[in-house]
This record gives C-alpha cells, structure tokens and sequence, in this order.
C-alpha cells in the first residue's frame, strides 16, 4: 500500500501543476496487494492528465493488470508481461473461509473483469486461455507478443529517460550494489555465490570450473 500511495500522491501532484502526460515506469514487479493496486488504477483513471505506464523488465500479476488497463502503455520486446488468476490464504473456520472465497470472488469480478473484457472476452475464457498457455495458468508472454494480444498497445526499443537530472553516483546506496565476495567451501575451492535470479530471469556466463555458484 506504501507504493500505492506513493504513486496516488505524485498523480495527484503532476494533476495540480500540469495536463502533460504522467508515466508509471515498471522496471521489475511481480505485482502485489489487489487493495494496492485497484487505489493506483482508480488514480489512474480519476487523472486529468493522460497516465501511461512504460513496462521495462516484467510486470506480473496486479502489474500487468495496471499495464493493460492503462490508457496507453509501451513495452520493451523482451519484457515480460504475465496475467494468471489472483491468489490468497485464509485461515478459520468453514463459514470464515466460504465468506472469505465469497469476497474473493467479488474482488476476481472487479479486477479480473475488466481485464478480460478489454481483451474481448468474459473471465471464465480468459482463466480457460491462461491454463492452455501454462500448466498452473501463469500465463506470460515477451513484450512483442503481449501487444498482438493487447495486453499492451505499442513496443518500444529506447526509452529516454528526462526526469533523471542528478547524478546516480553521488546518491547511490552501497546496499544497491550486489556484493559478489569471494567464498571458501569445505574443500578449500574458491567460489562466488551469485544473487537470487529475477522472475523470468536467467544466467548466461562463462562458469567452466563452477568458480560462481546458485545456491537456492
């Protein structure tokens, strides 16, 4: 919810000092809170100014709902767009949890709905479409081909990013930068062991004598 109002104020303000178009960039989300993310659709939709929402790496879930149901979005060819069916845990009794699939229920009905029928289509085709795509319906496509499906309305190769006018260096974090330390194991080898892959994400490297090393 803290990004959900963080992006709700900052729509609010651009609204109050300009009609220029306003851009979500989603570098990487796998989505979040259905509450979180019907607060930024409904800024979305309430902005005088036109939002786009420009999709760089992989917007899932929630996210990928925000990108379609934007008013314009634009998408990396090799970014990764996936739409699959919301989730939840519940814990009590019988009635406690018919109720709680109950409200599930109406939340699917109002954030799954208009997805599907900007698609062309009704929820139960749409959830049927995602499980021909994948096996637990995580349904995820490249950039180039969630526009054929208008999940998203145009690819784009570079993104110009204006907004960024101070120096990246002078405010960099030292907790940003990966800390890649060289290891001994019990054998007395030398290793690296790399960070935990993205979603969607691979390693592609050089690594004959297992020198780095995935450990989850």
């Amino acid at each position: 919810m803290k990004t959900a109002d963080y992006i709700a104020d900052r729509i609010d303000y651009f609204n109050n000092i300009s009609t220029a178009p306003i851009f979500i960039v989603i570098d990487r989300s796998p989505g979040g809170s259905v509450m979180a993310g019907y607060k930024i659709l409904k800024a979305m939709e309430g902005s005088r100014a036109p939002v786009y929402v420009v999709v760089k790496s992989y917007a899932a879930s929630m996210a990928a709902a925000i990108t379609t149901l934007a008013k314009k979005s634009f998408v990396y060819p090799n970014a990764i767009i996936l739409h699959h069916q919301m989730s939840t845990m519940a814990w009590g009794n019988m009635t406690e949890l018919k109720e709680r699939l109950e409200m599930a229920k109406k939340w699917e009905k109002r954030l799954m709905g208009p997805v599907a029928k900007k698609l062309g289509m009704d929820i139960e085709t749409f959830r049927k479409k995602m499980y021909e795509h994948n096996s637990n319906a995580n349904w995820e496509e490249f950039g180039d081909d969630a526009v054929k499906l208008n999940w998203a309305d145009n690819v784009v190769d570079r993104v110009i990013e204006e907004g960024i006018v101070k120096d990246p260096d002078y405010y960099t974090d030292k907790k940003y930068i990966e800390n890649l330390s060289e290891k001994i194991d019990d054998k007395g080898r030398r290793y690296v062991e790399l960070p935990r892959l993205d979603p969607f994400d691979f390693y592609f490297l050089y690594n004959p004598d297992n020198y780095y090393r995935y450990t989850y």
